[in-house]
């Protein structure tokens, strides 16, 4: 019987009475408790033995009982003694409950128990190997344990020599797991000289001799088969040598010596590796079979660098300082170059351009200084720091450092032309560039007034907010419709503004005055490229109570280039509107990125109205084909070539590819060549420029005072093509025939 009470005496929770071990026979050895299931409750286990009859064997029952009196499961086995009769097959030794079996993956108590001359090893989930075919985990026999040897004490269970698996104590003897467990010391490496002593450090390209290498078997069983590999600075290292060894159990084994000339400076280490296949040789752990000793070689000249803090951040403007340690790793006294690499030339280094007179084995520290200009861009930004060995300049070292330049906003907008004068009922728009001042990626709100339909479009979108990435610009305008019924003299203000959204006390605003009067432009804000034609198309009101004649003129700032005016005066009817142009000429030397203010005016003999306009001249992007003479108009006799002197130039910070050719349907039967070749296409370098000189043949049959246009396009992928066009006229031939009469 099986009782369990409480610590006040009383029966425990299910337990009213004793658990009846039926079958069971008698209880010679106290129980176990623990949780063998791994269901956080705890069993009871009990060992009983029953003697079936004088001349049987004893029988051994194994109980496992639950916390609430029920039985979790039973297992029995006879240990069959050979000597002694069956009375030293009595259950004397008490269980004890471990971690023995764990390839199911849980971490829950099993049992062992030990009946003269057997112990068994029983899952504790159910008694048995855990849901295997078998009666048992595991079982040993204990060789001449019977009759009056007899297990009496209990085992136990523990790590007795340390190699990470259990041991069992059973009666006195510790008994541990048959298989091999091949160990390496950094200690068993031995690497010696040319004279035979031990050497930490060498002189490079010096020979030394690696052995004894001492491979053990501590373990309880032989390896076979054992392939031994010895490699340079890691497992997966330069192969230096290799070996294949049998090794019997607790014993040791040195591979042959084998010699290598140390190459490279600085610290290496000799990796031994005892590469074993578990299932031909399964161990008690695998984690101690690779061992490594270091090996310092020494050139006449070397070095090393190190940092002990390699990231710093810093504002635009300010200062990030790192200090490097330079180590004369060489024999020779040295001095070394410094040197910083450069991917952005907008940071100002500092730093010496020598560290001189190292000793030996000695170090030296030095500091290199690194301050952004205000338009880098902030993001984290990688440089190299190099040092070279003057004694021998193939001897470099290098430590790369990283500084993340913080964030800082700012946003600007550049509107061209704030005041404009219309008509009623007008829609016109303000040009706007947005550009982000901050040196990272921001997002802005946009935002302008609710009066005569203001409203901010991008790309012919509305839009109320734009992300820009850093220095980068957008062009967006606001568009104004004023009312139907507004009069002359009747204006409105309108603002445009931006506010960064990571920093909403950056803002910046511009405002805009538009007024109702007698004249305006179409479009008051022109852009042109240098060498084109750019107009302003004009219109304009009768504001008088009769017909009358009007004209009008650039008042200022006219930028003093070939223009026209069309037409030179109007007549207009009281009430009646009008139109007109002016047309510039722009020269190919017009800087790129102007803008040239002007104000037209209109009157009929004194200034009846005013506007403003802008002129800009537009950036190049590109390839752009200019001519290098001003020869615009060529004469050429029939079958007569005449030639033209092109420059091709990339406005591109990268390289493009160019292509030339021409308008064929334009010179019909013409002879077009480049260079004298029928084709032209270069690839020419970022903000580079080449010369072509272009031949024009006339067919033999041009008619005099035919008149052609040549048009040369320049065309590169991803931008629009670009021409030179001249006017090609046929010469008249001028003569007379004189021949003789026959008589």
């Amino acid at each position: 019987q099986l009782w369990l009470f409480k610590a006040d005496g009383n029966y425990a929770n299910g337990w009213n009475s004793a658990y009846e071990l039926e079958g069971g026979g008698d209880i010679d050895a106290t129980p176990a408790i623990g949780n063998i299931d791994d269901d956080d409750e705890l069993e009871i286990v009990v060992v009983t033995w029953e003697d079936p009859g004088a001349t049987s064997d004893e029988i051994t029952h194994v109980w496992a009982i639950g916390h609430d009196a029920t039985l979790e499961w039973e297992t029995e086995y006879d240990t069959d003694s050979s000597g002694g009769w069956d009375d030293d097959e009595h259950a004397i030794s008490s269980p004890i409950l471990a971690v023995i079996y764990s390839d199911d993956g849980k971490n829950n108590l099993d049992v062992f128990t030990c009946t003269t001359p057997k112990c068994f090893a029983l899952d504790g989930n159910d008694g048995q190997d855990g849901g295997g075919p078998k009666d048992q985990l595991w079982d040993i026999t204990l060789e001449g344990r019977d009759s009056e040897n007899r297990i009496f004490t209990s085992p136990a269970a523990s790590d007795v020599d340390g190699d990470g698996l259990i041991d069992f104590v059973i009666d006195g003897a510790v008994y541990s797991a048959d298989l091999a467990d091949l160990t390496l010391r950094t200690s068993d490496i031995t690497i010696t000289d040319s004279d035979g002593n031990k050497v930490s450090e060498v002189e490079e390209n010096q020979e030394v001799t690696i052995y004894p290498i001492t491979i053990r078997n501590d373990g309880n069983h032989e390896a076979q088969n054992v392939d031994i590999e010895v490699r340079l600075d890691g497992i997966d290292g330069q192969l230096l040598y290799e070996e294949t060894i049998d090794i019997d159990a607790n014993s040791v084994q040195d591979l042959q010596t084998f010699n290598w000339t140390a190459k490279g400076q600085g610290s290496h280490d000799i990796w031994v590796m005892c590469l074993v296949d578990p299932d031909e040789n399964e161990e008690v752990r695998y984690d101690n079979n690779n061992a490594s000793k270091s090996l310092l070689v020494r050139p006449q000249y070397g070095l090393s660098l190190n940092i002990t803090d390699s990231f710093e951040e810093v504002d635009v403007g300010h200062s990030a300082t790192f200090n490097v340690n330079v180590t004369n790793m060489g024999l020779q006294t040295d001095n070394y170059t410094i040197s910083v690499t450069v991917m952005n030339p907008e940071w100002e280094i500092s730093h010496p351009d020598k560290v001189s007179n190292v000793v030996s084995n000695t170090t030296v520290q030095f500091s290199v200084s690194f301050v952004p200009a205000i338009n880098v861009i902030s993001t984290i930004h990688d440089f190299n720091i190099i040092a070279t060995s003057e004694g021998n300049i193939s001897r470099t070292a290098s430590v790369s450092v990283d500084i993340n330049v913080k964030q800082y906003y700012g946003v600007i907008l550049e509107m061209p032309l704030t005041d404009q004068r219309v008509f009623p009922d007008t829609i016109l728009s303000y040009p706007v560039r947005v550009i982000n001042q901050g040196n990272g990626e921001d997002s802005f709100d946009l935002y302008t007034g609710s009066d005569w339909g203001a409203e901010i479009r991008i790309d012919d979108s509305p839009a109320g907010e734009i992300f820009l990435g850093a220095f980068r610009e957008v062009e967006a305008e606001l568009v104004v419709e004023t009312p139907l019924d507004a009069s002359v003299g009747d204006f409105k203000e309108l603002p445009f503004t931006a506010v960064s959204q990571g920093d909403v006390s950056v803002s910046s605003s511009v405002t805009t005055n538009t007024s109702v009067g007698i004249m305006m432009a179409e479009n008051a804000v022109v852009g042109v490229l240098p060498g084109n034609n750019a107009s302003f198309h004009l219109e304009f009101l009768n504001p008088t109570n009769q017909t009358d004649d009007f004209t009008f003129s650039i008042e200022s700032g006219d930028p003093g280039w070939p223009s026209e005016l069309y037409p030179a005066s109007i007549s207009l009817e009281s009430g009646s509107k009008g139109r007109g142009w002016i047309n510039f000429t722009v020269p190919n030397t017009a800087e790129p990125e102007t803008s040239y203010p002007m104000t037209f005016a209109f009157g009929n003999g004194e200034t009846l109205d005013r506007i403003n306009v802008i002129l800009e001249i537009l950036p190049l992007s590109g390839a752009h084909i200019w001519p290098i003479h001003e020869n615009y108009l060529e004469y050429v006799d029939p079958s007569e070539t005449i030639y033209f002197d092109v420059r091709v130039t990339n406005y591109e910070e990268n390289d493009i590819t160019v292509d030339l050719s021409y308008q064929e349907d334009w010179v019909p039967d013409w002879v077009i060549e480049f260079n004298n070749q029928t084709s032209w296409s270069k690839n020419i370098p970022g903000g580079s420029s080449t010369s072509v000189t272009i031949g024009a043949t006339a067919p033999s049959d041009a008619e005099a005072i035919e008149t052609f246009w040549l048009r040369v396009i320049a065309s590169s992928a991803g931008f629009d093509s670009t021409y030179f066009d001249t006017n090609l006229t046929v010469n008249q031939e001028f003569g007379v025939s004189v021949g003789q009469m026959s008589t």
